[in-house]
Formats: C-alpha cells, structure tokens, sequence
C-alpha cells in the first residue's frame, strides 16, 4: 500500500522530448535495491536502515521539496496531466451524500491507481475513459488564491500497456481542443533511460543518473516518465507501419496452427 506520492523533479526540456524522475513511498513492500533496478510492479527487497541512511533520507526529502516549489507551474501542471493519461485505468463516477461527484480508479495494478489519485490530488482529474478517448478535469489556482476548472479531452491513438518483460507502457494522445499529439511512456530508470535519444541522451540523462542514485540510496522508489511530440505524418507513419506489423504477426499464427 502507498503513503504519498511524495515529489516530482523536471530533468530537461528539449524541443521534443521531456524527460521526468518521480520517487514515491511504499509502505510495507521495502525499498528498491540500490544496486538493481527492478521496475514499477515488481516486488522490493526490504533493507535494513541504519542511523545513516535514515539521515540521508531526510536531507533527500528536503531536497525534493525544494525541487518541487522550484517546478515552473505549466511544467508541474502537464507533468500530472501527464500521469492521469498515460495508464490504463478504468474510472467511474459516484455521487457522494452531499451531491458532489467524486471518481473512483480500478486497474491491475496498485500502483496505476495510487498515480492516478494523485495526479487528482495535484488537479489533474481522470474524469472518463474509454478505449479511444479521455477526458482530464484540469484545476489551476492563480496568485490571488482563486481556483478555475476546465475539462481537457484527449484522443487515445494507441495504448501499450505495462508488462514485466518491458517493465514499461506508453500511450499516443492528441489534444482534440490543440491538435497536439504525444508518445508518454513510464518506466523503469534502466529501460527508460535506454530509450533517450538525442539531446536528451546527453547531458540531461547523466544528472538523471546522478540523481536516481541519490533518491535509491535515500531509499525512495523511482520512475521515470518521457514524452515526445509527434507530428500528424509521424503519427500516420506509425499507424501504417503498426498495422502492416500486426498483419504479419497474424499471417505467422496461421502457419503455425
């Protein structure tokens, strides 16, 4: 079971890729190794915590405070958008005794739902989902401490969902309001990290490294989520190559049979 989502650090921002590191707390599964990365879903060996290691973690807690009220709020804003697409939880709507609406998550997995309510808490609200499309309830507090709400509806072009062997998943959404599309992916740090390409593959993915070693000595789980935008010919590229592939999986299972 989870306590909080505790904190979220912004790596780099290039022109196509962005690249996140979150860390959040387990409460009875133990820590992740330091040394083997294992992936979201799998299960952690507990470790011992000495007097040190606990003073480490608290100075890393510090330091991710820090981290998070340093976040530009547009950046903050779109990474918990973000976390409320890029999974395959299901949603519904309940009515509460007083005449509110809340939502409630199912999925497989646990984690899927701890990401999802708290990227509600945050203000990014999975409000309605389905095979092809999603509907994300965006609420924005200004300086003056007044709050405004606006629903964000997404096209889902494509869902790869999580499995043990990839230890990651990926979405292709578009902005139905911007026409904005976008590849999210999830993973873990050693399957993500594989995967950057370009600018991102540079500078930015060492301080990365540096700090996913950090927040793993400090005893704090991590996940990295990546993003790229598509143009609409790379994205009719990919449905075309995507369904040429699928068809040749199929005409394979018929020889086989």
């Amino acid at each position: 079971s989870f306590i909080v989502l505790s904190s979220i650090f912004f790596v780099s921002m290039s022109s196509f890729v962005f690249l996140f590191v979150f860390f959040f707390f387990q409460a009875e599964d133990g820590i992740r190794d330091a040394q083997e990365s294992r992936g979201l879903g799998d299960v952690y060996k507990r470790q011992r915590e000495s007097a040190a290691s606990a003073e480490e973690t608290e100075s890393g807690l510090t330091t991710l405070m820090r981290l998070q009220e340093s976040l530009p709020k547009d950046v903050s804003r779109w990474f918990w958008t973000v976390m409320a697409l890029c999974n395959t939880v299901e949603v519904s709507a309940e009515i509460n005794a007083d005449n509110t609406q809340s939502y409630v998550y199912a999925a497989t997995s646990p984690d899927e739902e701890a990401l999802c309510a708290a990227a509600a808490l945050r203000g990014s609200t999975l409000i309605h989902r389905t095979r092809n499309e999603a509907k994300v309830s965006i609420t924005t507090t200004s300086e003056d401490s007044s709050s405004s709400t606006r629903v964000e509806d997404y096209v889902l072009h494509q869902i790869f969902p999580f499995s043990s062997e990839k230890k990651c998943m990926s979405v292709i959404v578009e902005n139905k309001a911007t026409g904005k599309i976008h590849l999210i992916a999830k993973g873990a740090d050693d399957k993500m990290l594989a995967r950057l390409v370009g600018a991102a593959a540079g500078p930015p993915k060492a301080k990365a490294e540096d700090h996913l070693r950090a927040f793993a000595h400090s005893g704090l789980r991590t996940l990295i989520v990546c993003m790229k935008s598509l143009t609409r010919e790379e994205l009719t590229s990919f449905k075309g190559r995507y369904a040429a592939a699928l068809l040749q999986l199929q005409d394979l299972s018929l020889i086989h049979i």
